[in-house]
């Protein structure tokens, strides 16, 4: 059931990402979601002093929209601004995209519904850029470490389910290379249009999944999914054995995913030292840092609730 009811209903509205370039990362994201430019006197954000690009993905036979908009931190003077660039980095060269690898990074991605992944797959497979296949595919922003979500069924690669309880490690399954995942012939395939791009969930790495889940149900209007965590369910022992994952919904479906692993590697960046590194520069929120272009945006339709 709903968290607080008493507070108002909440509906999903655009992601931003603070990337070192806008334009670049826009361009790669179009590519391969079908996305398109929005005008800046149509965007959903404040652009403020960085320069920002904007994409929309229509769905629903182009009847709605979500936005992603990519705000590039180059020259910026926001507090955090001059660190963006080798974070980004760090979190990419984390990034194995090897299917027999995970790193807990990849549990920060923007997630979309298709009723076409063979196509998304075909685009990502002739064009050469690695993804990761648990049944939907991970693909990363070229050069970013951010990380987009695409589900669906498949059937021109292999899939496996999510093994929370397998171990990875820097020096084993870091080192590891990409490798093609097909099951058939590529070339013999005739590429497919890119289909609606539906927006699903924003998950999230955390230290403490659990306390990250109270806060919310404590300040938001969300209710709480199941996480499907049962040994023969698509998540198991994600349940606090092996990984700890909370889901929780708006209104429209969307959800927010917190995910805390156990096995899985950090890659370049420990998780707990950067999120004290970020919680002390947002302070007391009293000035815009260049670490909150990373957000998730929530429309209400009446405020008053959240004076808190």
């Amino acid at each position: 059931g709903l968290a607080d009811s008493s507070l108002p209903a909440l509906t999903y509205r655009y992601a931003s990402l603070a990337v070192p370039n806008a334009t670049v990362a826009a361009d790669f994201f179009k590519r391969f979601t079908g996305a398109e430019l929005v005008p800046r006197s149509s965007f959903l954000i404040e652009a403020g002093e960085t320069e920002v690009v904007g994409c929309r993905l229509y769905y629903a036979d182009r009847q709605q929209y979500s936005d992603v908009y990519f705000q590039s931190t180059a020259g910026s003077s926001l507090p955090g601004a001059e660190s963006i660039s080798t974070f980004s980095e760090l979190v990419s060269k984390g990034h194995s995209m090897a299917n027999d690898d995970w790193d807990w990074w990849q549990d920060w991605h923007l997630a979309f519904y298709v009723s076409d992944l063979d196509a998304v797959a075909l685009n990502l497979m002739k064009n050469d850029v690695p993804f990761v296949s648990r049944g939907s595919l991970y693909f990363e922003i070229a050069n970013t470490g951010l990380i987009i979500q695409v589900l669906g069924n498949a059937t021109v690669y292999w899939k496996e389910p999510f093994l929370f309880c397998r171990k990875t490690d820097n020096a084993g399954t870091g080192r590891m290379q990409p490798y093609k995942i097909n099951v058939t012939d590529i070339s013999s395939v005739p590429s497919k249009p890119l289909p609606e791009f539906i927006p699903s969930h924003q998950s999230m790495y955390a230290s403490d999944a659990v306390e990250n889940a109270l806060w919310t149900y404590k300040f938001l209007n969300v209710t709480k999914l199941d996480t499907l965590t049962k040994p023969t369910q698509s998540h198991a022992y994600a349940n606090g054995t092996c990984a700890n994952i909370q889901w929780m919904a708006v209104e429209n479906f969307w959800s927010l995913h917190y995910i805390q692993q156990k096995f899985k590697r950090e890659g370049l960046i420990r998780i707990k030292e950067h999120e004290k590194f970020v919680n002390e520069l947002h302070g007391d929120l009293s000035e815009i840092d260049a670490y909150m272009g990373y957000r998730a945006a929530l429309s209400v339709g009446c405020s008053r609730g959240y004076q808190y």
